[in-house]
Order: structure tokens, then C-alpha cells, then sequence
């Protein structure tokens, strides 16, 4: 009986100390699949996630800068941004913009809340300006040749901005291309056109 008792509390000490190393193991080997897996993709797309999101920041000819993190998959330019009385004292104001894709792509998802980045602009004294729309709106475009776009929609606006808005220190717009590029571009010191038509 005593041969019986030391047998069962040895195996279950083995058990016991065996099934937790074993377990170690098995997640010890889907973290290195892990790892290969996220390797790889990083090989194939050439670029870390990180590194996309950060993007590089360049001068627009209209003023200020702009940094695109989707330049691998399209090509932005910053026509201007122009503002709308609405009353004697504010507007609203939006972009326009000339997108040319690099992927075979026929549409873009602009001015939305994608990923958490809210469409938002800040003027000098420190004013946030939000659009109202929540989900953007899709626009036409086309592989290799520049489309003219006007971000106007009225859920797109930045609303009631005052006329004395000279420039925005910051513009957020969000975009979504596919599920790989998505996010949102920045442009710094942008002046505001009032009461002016687009190009």
C-alpha cells in the first residue's frame, strides 16, 4: 500500500511539473511563428509599421508643409485651402486637393474618422475645427494621372471658423485607401483663401 501511495504522489509531482513546461514550450513556439509571420510581412512591404505611420514632411507650393505617410501608395498635392462666409464674422472652410494613386486603386476614402484619426484643423490662437463626418466620403481616382478633389461636402467643412483665420497651424485629414494604408495626412501652416473659387 505504502509502494502504491509513493507511486501515485511521484506521478503527480511529474504532473504537475511536467504540464506547465510543456505548455512553455508550445507558446515558446507559436511566439517564434508569431515573430517569423510579422518578419515576413515587414520583408514584403519593405517598411515597418512605424516607420509608414511617420511619413515625411515636405513643402507645398500654396504654403506651409504636408506630410504624406501613404507615398508608396499615392501621390498628394495641396491646391489650397479655402474658406466660405457663412456670415459676416465666420465659414467654413475646406481642401482641395490633387491625389494620384500608385496602386491600382479606383477610390479614397477621405475626411472621416478612420483609426482614430479624427479630420481636424487648429488655427494660431489654438482653435480645433472638426468636420462633422464620421464616416468620410468616398472620391473617384485613378492610377497615374492627378485627380482634382474637393474635400466641400457639408459634413466635410470645417465649421464655423472665424473670417480673421488667416492660416491653420495644423490640418489632420483622415484617409482610407484598404485596410494596408490608412490613417491620416498633416499639413502645417496652411493659409485660409476666403471668398475665393478654386483653381
Amino acid at each position: 500500500m505504502k509502494k502504491n501511495l509513493i507511486h501515485i504522489v511521484l506521478v503527480a509531482l511529474f504532473a504537475v511539473f511536467a504540464f506547465p513546461q510543456q505548455a512553455d514550450a508550445q507558446l515558446g513556439g507559436l511566439l517564434k511563428k508569431v515573430k517569423k509571420g510579422v518578419e515576413s510581412v515587414t520583408k514584403a512591404t519593405g517598411v515597418s509599421a512605424d516607420a509608414k505611420a511617420a511619413g515625411t514632411e515636405v513643402a507645398i507650393p500654396s504654403g506651409g508643409t504636408m506630410i504624406n505617410p501613404f507615398a508608396e501608395a499615392m501621390d498628394v498635392e495641396l491646391v489650397g485651402c479655402y474658406g466660405k462666409s457663412t456670415s459676416e464674422n465666420y465659414g467654413t472652410a475646406y481642401l482641395v486637393l490633387k491625389l494620384k494613386m500608385k496602386l491600382n486603386k479606383t477610390s479614397v476614402l477621405l475626411s472621416g474618422n478612420e483609426n482614430g484619426n479624427k479630420t481636424m484643423a487648429v488655427d494660431a490662437d489654438g482653435n480645433a475645427y472638426q468636420t462633422s463626418a464620421m464616416g468620410g466620403t468616398r472620391r473617384d481616382v485613378t492610377e497615374g494621372i492627378f485627380v482634382k478633389v474637393k474635400v466641400d461636402d457639408p459634413q466635410q467643412q470645417f465649421k464655423d471658423v472665424k473670417k480673421s483665420v488667416k492660416e491653420f497651424q495644423l490640418i489632420k485629414m483622415s484617409v482610407y485607401i484598404d485596410p494596408q494604408y490608412r490613417g491620416a495626412l498633416t499639413f502645417k501652416n496652411v493659409p485660409v483663401l476666403w471668398d475665393v473659387d478654386p483653381e
